[in-house]
């Protein structure tokens, strides 16, 4: 079984658009689809790397007509 790669919130931010930090910290206050954190460390946090594809495909597509 291969482990699940872990990125950090500045690769996280990067794919969003490159969102600032206090972007970043309202969507994880404010959206409930957002990924869980992962404890790395006692100061260090990750997020999985598959959780997060799925959550940034799952955002609407900007300029995208909206379904009938």
């Amino acid at each position: 079984m291969k482990p699940k790669r872990i990125i950090r919130e500045a690769e996280f931010r990067s794919r969003l658009g490159g969102c600032s930090h206090s972007t970043f910290w309202r969507r994880q206050q404010t959206d409930p689809n957002f990924p869980a954190k992962v404890r790395l460390g006692p100061n260090s946090v990750g997020f999985y790397d598959d959780e997060v594809d799925a959550y940034i495909g799952s955002l609407p597509r900007v300029g995208a007509e909206a379904p009938n």
